[in-house]
Formats: structure tokens, C-alpha cells, sequence
């Protein structure tokens, strides 16, 4: 039986995000070995967020314009 098509793009996204997601944790421990530097939890949150960060407002300047807050 054939899946709908949202149902393969779901399927799709999730292995995408998860393979993404291995790849950033072995970039992380490969950077961390080759700088002979162990990231903090907190360092590392503060990368992502940053990016989080800048990935929302770019999506909400393309969404709705820029927007003056």
C-alpha cells in the first residue's frame, strides 16, 4: 500500500532531521578532539540557539516583511 504523500514527506523530514542531527553531534566531538577543547552543555546550547535565532528571523522577514518591534 502506497503512503500519501504527506505521510512520505514526514517520513522523509524525520531521517533527514535525525541523520542532521548525527552529523552535528559527530561534528561537534570532531571539532572538540581536533581543538583539544571539551564544549560545556551550555556552549553548545548557546550555538544552537544562536542559530534557532537566526533561522526564525529569517523565516519571519520572508513570511511577513520586516516587521518593526
Amino acid at each position: 500500500m502506497r503512503l500519501p504523500k504527506v505521510n512520505e514527506r514526514r517520513q522523509e523530514s524525520t531521517h533527514k532531521q535525525t541523520s542532521l542531527k548525527i552529523s552535528l553531534m559527530e561534528a561537534i566531538k570532531k571539532f572538540e578532539k581536533e581543538s583539544d577543547y571539551e564544549f560545556e552543555p551550555y556552549e553548545i546550547d548557546n550555538i544552537f540557539l544562536d542559530m534557532i535565532k537566526r533561522n526564525h528571523e529569517s523565516y519571519i522577514s520572508c513570511k511577513f516583511g520586516n516587521l518593526m518591534i
